[in-house]
C-alpha cells in the first residue's frame, strides 16, 4: 500500500468494491473494515470515525490513511456489488476422471462400483466463505449439464471464517471454552449446514434435468 492513500483508495485500485455511498467523505459509515494486522501503519481514527462509535480494530476505509511501513491486512464485511458467478469461460482440458465407464460397468479408480445406467456425472463444489457454487459435469464428455449457486448457510454462525472457528471453540454466553465433545458437535453442525445446502441445490438441478438418475444427488452426509 502507498503512503498517503486510504484503504478505500487501495481497494478501488485493486478492483475491490466497498460500499461508499458518500464517495469517501466519512459521512455514510458504510465502508467499515476490520484491520486484522498493521494497525500501527495507519493514521489514528478521525472525528468522522468516532461519531459512528466503531468497535476495536474497526475503521472507515475512506478515513484510514497509510502512514507507516509494513503489511496491512483488512477484512471487508460489506461489498458494493454482490453477485455469484455460475457461468465460466469454457476451456479444453484432458478428461481423466477417477469414475469412468468400462463396458457395462462403472469403475472408481479401477474398482467396479455400479452398472452403467446411461450416464456418469460428477459434482464440483466450491465452498466459499459467503457462497456455494455447484457444477454438474458429464464425466464422459466433459460437458457442464447444470449449475447452481447460493449463499453459504454457515454465515448464520459468523460472517467470516474466524467467527465460525470461534463458534466451535467458545461458549460466548457461558464465557467458557468448550470441551472436546462439544467442539466436535459444533464442527459437525457447521458441516451439516453445508452438506444440506449442497444436497438441496443438487435436487433443484435434478428437477430441471429429467434425464439424470436420482441416485447421484446424495452427495454425502455428516458423520
Amino acid at each position: 500500500m502507498r503512503k498517503g492513500e486510504t484503504i478505500l483508495d487501495h481497494a478501488r485500485r485493486a478492483g475491490v468494491e466497498i460500499y461508499s455511498e458518500c464517495g469517501g467523505k466519512g459521512e455514510c459509515g458504510r465502508c467499515v473494515v476490520r484491520v486484522e494486522r498493521g494497525t500501527e501503519a495507519l493514521s489514528p481514527p478521525t472525528d468522522a470515525e468516532r461519531k459512528f462509535g466503531l468497535g476495536e480494530d474497526l475503521r472507515l476505509a475512506c478515513q484510514a490513511v497509510v502512514v507507516g511501513e509494513g503489511d496491512i491486512y483488512v477484512y471487508i464485511s460489506e461489498f458494493g456489488k454482490y453477485s455469484i458467478l455460475t457461468e465460466t469461460r469454457r476451456r479444453e482440458v484432458p478428461l481423466e476422471p477417477l469414475v469412468r465407464r468400462e463396458g457395462d460397468r462403472v469403475l472408481y479408480d479401477g474398482r467396479p462400483i455400479d452398472s452403467y445406467r446411461g450416464g456418469i456425472y460428477g459434482l464440483a463444489v466450491d465452498v466459499g466463505t459467503t457462497t456455494l457454487v455447484l457444477e454438474i459435469v458429464d464425466l464422459e464428455t466433459g460437458e457442464t449439464v447444470g449449475t447452481a449457486a447460493r449463499k453459504n448457510p454457515q454465515v448464520s454462525y459468523g460472517n467470516d471464517v474466524i467467527s465460525r472457528i470461534e463458534y466451535t471453540m467458545v461458549d460466548k454466553y457461558g464465557l467458557r471454552y468448550l470441551g472436546p465433545e462439544e467442539r466436535m458437535e459444533r464442527v459437525k453442525e457447521l458441516q451439516r449446514a453445508v452438506v444440506g445446502a449442497v444436497n438441496e441445490e443438487v435436487r433443484k438441478i435434478e428437477g430441471k434435468i429429467s434425464h439424470l438418475y436420482t441416485r447421484w444427488w446424495q452427495w454425502g452426509t455428516a458423520p
